[in-house]
């Protein structure tokens, strides 16, 4: 939030946007391709680190840019839609 202070700039319309990760796997078991580099050394001691500060403070402890933030929601149980296909007790009565 403090990073977003510094480049927020008035007049301009912003989006919420979000990035899923697919298909993560331990290092070790990374199949590389023709161009790829491998992690540097300060870049794997950065990813240690944060793994550290998680494992003794707790998870979602420290993390990169908004990564783990969680909104509370529940669901509107009112407004669900009936199961007519998958409940007997749902059935349509003429």
């Amino acid at each position: 939030m403090a990073a977003l202070g510094i480049i927020f700039k008035p007049g301009y319309r912003y989006k919420k946007a979000g990035v899923t990760f697919l298909d993560l796997v331990p290092a070790g078991r990374v199949q590389s391709g023709l161009f790829d580099q491998p992690d540097d050394t300060r870049s794997l001691q950065r990813m240690r680190a944060i793994d550290q500060l998680n494992v003794r403070f707790g998870p979602g402890t420290i993390g990169f840019g908004t990564a783990g933030e969680r909104q509370a929601w529940n669901l509107r149980r009112k407004f669900i839609s009936p199961r007519y296909t998958t409940d007997w007790n749902e059935l349509l009565r003429v």
